[in-house]
């Protein structure tokens, strides 16, 4: 199962119709540590599903981490009918994402899924070539 729900959360940050895996109220994965998704854009949607198991929350949450995990700052917040939240990313490098869900009264409930991991790399490989011709 975590294999499967790794590939539908890269299949949905890569622009695939797919549904992504981050829960808001339940873990999708038992980790400590998710995997790094490579991307070569900096636009991209973070995916999310509500747990049907509980109540449907007012509002979901977009918290980001660029120094990996040490300080999160909020990216934004929307109503959980929208299913997912655009992301830019200002600069390369590892971004960290959690989602939480807030009920009515204003009570916070964190995912307790590992952070999701994004590596943004949006600079085209440089590659030299240093040869030695002969006549053989």
């Amino acid at each position: 199962m975590k294999s499967r729900l790794r590939t539908a959360l890269r299949a949905a940050l890569l622009g695939s119709t797919a549904l992504g895996a981050v829960y808001v109220a339940r873990a999708a994965t038992s980790s400590s540590q998710s995997e790094v998704i490579p991307l070569r854009k900096a636009e991209f949607r973070i995916p999310f599903t509500i747990d049907s198991r509980g109540t449907t929350p007012a509002k979901v949450q977009l918290w980001v981490s660029t120094d990996l995990g040490k300080s999160w700052q909020l990216h934004g917040s929307q109503l959980p009918t929208e299913k997912s939240f655009k992301f830019r990313a200002a600069a390369q490098g590892e971004y960290q994402f959690l989602v939480q869900s807030v009920d009515a009264e204003g009570v916070a409930y964190p995912s307790t899924a590992p952070p999701m991991r994004v590596l943004i790399d949006t600079q085209k490989p440089e590659v030299e070539v240093d040869a030695d011709l002969t006549a053989a």
